[in-house]
């Protein structure tokens, strides 16, 4: 489209830009910044007059400032969106629509109920209790490794023995329940032991065990090198 009279230099070259990307049966990108209706420049008005004037043409939100009417926009919007969120509107949409049609509910959509959101906050409390347990024996590992090494000892024993506990937790938890469980036998009395230990603990558990048992080799190693 011819470029209109009152755009500057620039702008009518941003707008041969942006018709020279236009593919067949599209329109111009420019377009969208152009007012509908380009207001007719007065004679007699400053260039700032017109640019200003321009400007307002091309924005209906300053159009809307200008006139008062923002205030009704934003007010019908909200009554809008109210009313597309209430139960009314839900079950007029599930009336006219088939079943199969419909989105599916938002994963939050059952904490609706009572018993739901009281589990969910339950297992949201265990998982904050969990990682501040974690988080203390984290910090207290930090501090007994730096006692060690102001004491000038590398706790070389130590953190071998911290891998191979990793690595049994990291197998226990790939593992899963044992061949006992998992096929139903009951496998006696040696069986039962092992179910009865570490067999089925979660990630949570496990990641609580393994910084207990990291604390406590670090923490025996720098009593040791204290009392020797």
């Amino acid at each position: 489209s011819p470029t209109p009279r009152y755009l500057c230099g620039h702008h009518s070259h941003l707008k041969s830009l942006l018709d020279a990307r236009v593919t067949k049966g599209s329109s111009s990108e420019a377009n969208r910044f152009l007012p509908k209706r380009p207001p007719q420049a007065r004679p007699q008005s400053r260039a700032t007059d017109s640019d200003l004037t321009m400007i307002k043409a091309a924005s209906s939100l300053l159009q809307e400032l200008t006139n008062g009417k923002l205030a009704s926009t934003i007010q019908s919007f909200c009554k809008r969106a109210a009313a597309e969120s209430s139960d009314k509107y839900w079950l007029k949409h599930v009336k006219n629509h088939p079943q199969h049609a419909l989105p599916p509910s938002p994963p939050w959509s059952k904490w609706v109920e009572p018993k739901e959101l009281e589990s969910f906050m339950g297992s949201l409390k265990r998982d904050a209790q969990a990682a501040t347990s974690v988080l203390s024996s984290e910090r207290s590992v930090t501090m007994e490794l730096r006692r060690l090494s102001d004491l000038g000892t590398y706790p070389t024993a130590e953190l071998a023995l911290i891998r191979k506990e990793y690595r049994s937790l990291e197998e226990e938890w790939a593992a899963g329940p044992g061949e006992d469980e998992a096929s139903g036998g009951s496998g006696g009395k040696q069986g039962e032991s092992a179910r009865a230990g570490a067999q089925g603990r979660s990630e949570v558990e496990l990641e609580i065990e393994f910084c207990s048992r990291k604390l406590l080799l670090l923490r025996t190693r720098r009593e040791e090198v204290e009392n020797g």
